[in-house]
C-alpha cells in the first residue's frame, strides 16, 4: 500500500493545477482504489476528460477490467461504453481493411509494415480499447509510387494537394466508409541519420491478422512509440494517452537490456528514460526496475512539462482544455494541411466536405448503432451537434490573455523538454 500511494502522490504532483479533472482522469487510468469511493461530479470530471483526451475507450477497459464500472453512475457507463463501441468497429472495419491491403500491396510487390496504433492495438486484451484514426504504412522510399498505385487501386483516393516531399509521410489516402491510410518512407526525422532501420528491417515479422502485411518486432514497436511521441511530436500530439497506453503494452515480454541498447543506438536513451517514466506514473504501466533504477536529474521536471503538454493535445488544440467535454467525431482530411498548400480552394473544399458533408458511409462508420438502414442519415445533425459542441470553446482564443497564457506555458514546456527528446538523447 505504502508503494501505491507514492505512486499516486508522483503521478498527482505532474498535473497542471489548472486542469484538476485530468487527476481524476488517470487516477482511474491506473484504476487506483479511491476511485470506488468517488462521487457523482468526480466520475463525471474524469469522463468528461477522457472524452478529450480520446482516452474514453481506454478508460472503459480499464475501468471494466478492474471491476469498477459498477461503481460508475449510470450517465458516465453509458457515455464511456458509447465511445468504447463506437473504438470497437473502428477495429472491425480495420481489420477488414487491413486484410484487403495486404492483398494488393503482396500484389503489388510492395513490402509493407503496419505501424503506430493499427499495429500496437492488436496488442491490448480488451478490444476497442485503443482508438484509432488512421492507418499506417511504411514502404521503401522506391516503393512508393507502387504502393500508392496499389491504394487507388484498391479504391483509395490521393489527397497530393501538397507535396510532403521533405516529410516522414505522404498526405493520406481516403475511401469513403474507411479509415484514412498514410504511407510512410522513412522511420526518421528529417535530416537525421537513420542507420537503426537497417536493424529494424531485418527482424520484421509477419502480419498475425493480414496477410501480405508485415510488423515490427515487438521491441522495435516499443522504441517507435516512444520515438514518435517524444522525438518527433515532442509529446505536441492529441493522443498522447493512447501512445503511454501503447508504451504500457509493448513493454510486456521485453529484455530490458535489448531495450536498453537499442534505444541508444537509435539516439533516444534520454526519451525512453521519460517516456517510461510517464507510462509508469500516469498510466500505472509495470516498468522493469532495470530500466528505471534510480530517477536521473531532472527527470521529474521534464514529466510535468510533457504532461502538461499532452493534456493541450499539441499547438494544433491548445485550446482542448478549454473546450467542453466531447464525443469522438469525424475528422475532416487535414485541413490545414491542404489550405497550406498549393491549392487553398480545394483544400477548403475538401474540410467543407468532410466536416459539413461527410459521406453517408463515414457517418454510419461515425454511428454503428444507426446501422446500413436509411436511419444512417440521422448521422447528420447528431454530427453537426458534435462538432458545435466540441469546437464551443475555441470562441475563449479571442482573449488576447488566454492566447498568451497558452504560448507562455508552451514555450516553456518545450525548452524544458528539449533535452530530453533531442535526436541524440
Amino acid at each position: 500500500m505504502a508503494a501505491l500511494g507514492a505512486a499516486m502522490s508522483a503521478a498527482d504532483g505532474l498535473v497542471p493545477p489548472e486542469v484538476p479533472r485530468a487527476r481524476l482522469l488517470f487516477a482511474a487510468l491506473r484504476a487506483d482504489p479511491e476511485v470506488a469511493r468517488w462521487d457523482r461530479e468526480r466520475w463525471r470530471g474524469a469522463c468528461e476528460m477522457a472524452l478529450r483526451t480520446f482516452s474514453a475507450p481506454l478508460l472503459h477497459a480499464v475501468l471494466g477490467r478492474a471491476g469498477l464500472l459498477d461503481q460508475a453512475p449510470d450517465e458516465v457507463v453509458v457515455r464511456l461504453a458509447r465511445s468504447r463501441t463506437w473504438s470497437a468497429a473502428r477495429w472491425e472495419l480495420l481489420a477488414e481493411q487491413s486484410r484487403a491491403l495486404g492483398e494488393g500491396m503482396d500484389a503489388a510487390g510492395v513490402r509493407a509494415v503496419v505501424i503506430k496504433g493499427a499495429h500496437t492495438g492488436w496488442l491490448y486484451a480488451d478490444g476497442g480499447a485503443r482508438g484509432t484514426a488512421d492507418i499506417d504504412l511504411l514502404v521503401a522510399p522506391g516503393a512508393v509510387d507502387a504502393a500508392s498505385r496499389a491504394l487507388i487501386a484498391l479504391g483509395y483516393e490521393a489527397t497530393a494537394w501538397e507535396a510532403h516531399e521533405d516529410h516522414r509521410h505522404l498526405p493520406p489516402f481516403l475511401r469513403a466508409g474507411g479509415l484514412p491510410v498514410e504511407l510512410h518512407r522513412t522511420l526518421a526525422r528529417r535530416d537525421e541519420p537513420a542507420t537503426f532501420v537497417e536493424g529494424v528491417d531485418e527482424r520484421l515479422e509477419p502480419h498475425p491478422r493480414a496477410p501480405g502485411l508485415l510488423v515490427m518486432e515487438r521491441t522495435d514497436a516499443l522504441l517507435y512509440t516512444i520515438k514518435h511521441l517524444a522525438a518527433h511530436h515532442r509529446f505536441e500530439t492529441t493522443n498522447g494517452i493512447a501512445g503511454l497506453a501503447d508504451i504500457g503494452v509493448l513493454l510486456e515480454d521485453i529484455e530490458p537490456t535489448v531495450l536498453l541498447g537499442r534505444a541508444s543506438e537509435w539516439g533516444i536513451a534520454r526519451a525512453t528514460t521519460l517516456s517510461l517514466a510517464l507510462a509508469r506514473d500516469l498510466l500505472g504501466a509495470v516498468v522493469p526496475d532495470e530500466l528505471l533504477g534510480s530517477d536521473p536529474e531532472g527527470l521529474r521536471e521534464a514529466e510535468a512539462a510533457a504532461t502538461a503538454t499532452l493534456l493541450r493535445g499539441g499547438w494544433s488544440a491548445t485550446t482542448r482544455p478549454l473546450q467542453l467535454p466531447a464525443s469522438a467525431t469525424l475528422v475532416p482530411g487535414l485541413p490545414v494541411s491542404g489550405l497550406a498548400g498549393p491549392h487553398p480552394l480545394r483544400g477548403l473544399r475538401r474540410f467543407v466536405e468532410h466536416a459539413a458533408l461527410p459521406l453517408l458511409d463515414d457517418l454510419r462508420t461515425e454511428f454503428p448503432r444507426l446501422g446500413r438502414t436509411p436511419a444512417a442519415r440521422l448521422g447528420y445533425p447528431l454530427h453537426w451537434g458534435r462538432m458545435a459542441w466540441r469546437h464551443a470553446g475555441l470562441a475563449r482564443l479571442a482573449s488576447p490573455e488566454v492566447r498568451r497564457r497558452l504560448r507562455e506555458g508552451l514555450e516553456r514546456d518545450r525548452r524544458t523538454l528539449a533535452p530530453w527528446v533531442g535526436a541524440s538523447g
